[in-house]
């Protein structure tokens, strides 16, 4: 992924917000992480105070499923080892049920729009 300073990042499966913090530190990126534990992103916004980061680093509380904000003010988006969940989450909530289908072609749309988030947020 092409970094540069002021680029403003989603960090999608933050976890306890490392990678978050290493592009705010070493590339001047602005970075807002969304997890659904609610334990991580208590650690991470910790960290990221203790390491003086929280002027460009933030974390919420959240799902990557129903992500409480629009997608129009990033210019890039990652997640790193949180895919596999989102995608088991949503098999979880069909498993059993004649949903599973449906559920299919919701993956696909949701890793289809991931692919294209450069085209959509024009960069």
């Amino acid at each position: 992924m092409e970094l540069r300073a002021g680029l403003h990042l989603l960090d999608v499966g933050s976890g306890i917000g490392g990678p978050a913090r290493y592009f705010a530190a070493e590339h001047g990126c602005r970075v807002t992480g969304i997890d659904l534990t609610e334990e991580f992103v208590f650690v991470s916004r910790s960290l990221t105070r203790r390491t003086k980061l929280d002027h460009a680093v933030e974390f919420l509380h959240g799902s990557a499923l129903a992500l409480p904000f629009g997608m129009a003010g990033f210019d890039r988006a990652y997640t790193i080892h949180a895919g596999m969940n989102i995608a088991l989450e949503l098999f979880a909530r069909f498993k059993g049920t004649n949903e599973l289908t449906n559920w299919l072609s919701k993956v696909d749309a949701y890793y289809e729009q991931l692919l294209r988030l450069p085209e959509l947020i024009g960069t």
